[in-house]
């Protein structure tokens, strides 16, 4: 998920999360890999320049789990080289 502010004139940038500096996080965009719930928060760049600094507005990032998968079984099949795995919903009527 990448984060980008559009900024005529800035030359310096500092990303925050929940108001606090993201450590590293001075480019004219933040890009967060492997999202998760934790990264949920607020928002904001801190934009500079020689005549000053402005944050922008907070963005607030809401970040959903999602679902559990369902309770599987797998069935493999050796092969000569390799094992295949299949992964198949259970049937009601299938008790083994």
């Amino acid at each position: 998920m990448t984060l980008t502010v559009d900024a005529v004139g800035g030359t310096a940038f500092q990303w925050q999360k929940n108001e606090v500096d993201i450590a590293g996080a001075t480019g004219a965009s933040h890009t967060i890999l492997n999202l998760s719930t934790n990264d949920a928060g607020s928002y904001r760049v801190k934009v500079s320049n020689a005549a000053g600094s402005v944050f922008s507005d907070p963005a607030v990032l809401t970040v959903t789990p999602c679902p559990p998968i369902p309770a599987t079984r797998w069935r493999s099949r050796p092969t000569a080289q390799s094992t295949i795995i299949r992964w198949t919903k259970p049937s009601r009527h299938d008790r083994s």
